[in-house]
């Protein structure tokens, strides 16, 4: 009887250990750029105007344009304060005793940049560009 105990125990504590060990790993596993996340790829014909004469300067001389894309980073930001105020509620749960709310209304800012890859030689630089012409910071 002794030896069906030990055995089972040892089974026990071997089943557990497998399921710890299983629960603990993590697959990691790295996405290559898709069309999904913001990123268009676009001709360099297609870059505005302030940016071809940015490129055109003495700054980026010999400098050629490998590719081109519009990035779109969009985050969500606080509403204007007219629009949060529109959101106050007053309720009145107990007689006598008053609780204000403000519900702050959240919109999306999209916000969009021009990223350019430039090589030179064997050297790359990549340069990011407000739609203005401007390096982005």
């Amino acid at each position: 009887m002794k030896k069906l105990i030990v055995t089972a125990f040892c089974m026990g504590l071997a089943l557990t250990s497998a399921n710890l060990t299983a629960a603990t790993q993590v697959k990691t596993t790295i996405a290559p750029n898709s069309p999904t996340d913001g990123r268009q790829i676009i001709k360099n014909e297609e870059l505005p105007e302030p940016i071809k004469k940015t490129l055109a300067s003495d700054t980026y001389k010999g400098w050629n344009i490998k590719e081109a894309a519009l990035v779109t980073v969009s985050s969500t930001q606080p509403a204007t304060p007219a629009a949060a105020k529109s959101g106050t509620t007053t309720v009145t749960a107990v007689p006598g005793a008053t609780t204000t709310s403000t519900a702050v209304a959240t919109t999306p800012a999209v916000t969009s940049y021009y990223e350019v890859i430039l090589t030179k030689d064997k050297e790359t630089n990549n340069v990011k560009f407000q739609r203005d012409g401007t390096l982005l910071k």
